[in-house]
């Protein structure tokens, strides 16, 4: 197995996702592939955490990112979470799901992909790593935040999640109705927790009643149940 000078393999997939702990919007899970000249271009941009970055810094490093790695991108939209989320039982498995609908499709585009990487946060990976492996001799990597550098392709592929999901939560709240100044992630989050004034549902909720609050919001927290509560 050829190996970088970060001691990772090349011909690699790196997954990340964003969106799995907002209570509103997509589920995003990006996986890039990372060949030798990729992950040197990736060292020069000294990529940014997702977590740390705005709305339009995410949507400025994702138009970079583009340019530089191959990606697959896998959207969830909440009404189709909520189902996957009661076909499957599980929000790990949901993930899982959405995994390996993006490495299936980079592997097939780049079939000498020799390992997986993903960060050992993921829940998914590392409880249900036995159901996500899609080829014998593919090696899932672990990467602990206390071992081996993070990877910069889960870096990549995790900043691509968060622009997704930013430019997905907008269009959606535009199809919804409920594109104001006001609506921010912040305040749609705030919102779902009672600490926040919901007067911008109410045109959701009067063209969809009360369940229309989950073509907004994932079903599996409490966050949408409080949301309906507070009605």
């Amino acid at each position: 197995m050829d190996v970088g000078r970060t001691g990772l393999p090349l011909s690699r997939i790196c997954v990340g996702t964003w969106g799995e702990n907002r209570a509103a919007g997509s589920l995003i899970a990006v996986g890039v592939w990372i060949d030798e000249q990729s992950a040197d271009a990736l060292a020069q941009l000294s990529i940014r955490d997702a977590a740390s970055l705005t709305p339009g810094e995410a949507a400025s490093w994702g138009r970079r990112l583009l340019e530089v790695v191959p990606c697959e991108v896998v959207k969830l939209k909440p009404r189709k979470y909520n189902a996957l989320w009661r076909r499957f039982g599980s929000r790990d498995r949901v993930l899982n799901f959405c995994y390996l609908k993006a490495i299936e499709v980079l592997m097939d585009c780049y079939p000498d992909t020799c390992a997986v990487t993903y960060s050992i946060t993921a829940p998914a990976f590392a409880v249900l790593a036995g159901e996500i492996r899609p080829r014998g001799d593919i090696d899932l990597i672990y990467l602990s935040p206390s071992g081996l550098p993070k990877d910069q392709g889960i870096n990549a592929a995790e900043v691509l999640a968060r622009a997704h999901y930013d430019r997905e939560l907008g269009a959606l709240l535009e199809h919804l109705g409920l594109a104001s100044p006001e609506t921010t992630p912040e305040v749609i989050e705030s919102v779902a927790r009672d600490q926040h004034d919901a007067t911008w549902m109410e045109p959701l909720i009067n063209q969809w009643g009360h369940a229309g609050i989950f073509r907004l919001f994932k079903r599996d927290t409490d966050i949408a149940e409080q949301a309906l509560a507070s009605r």
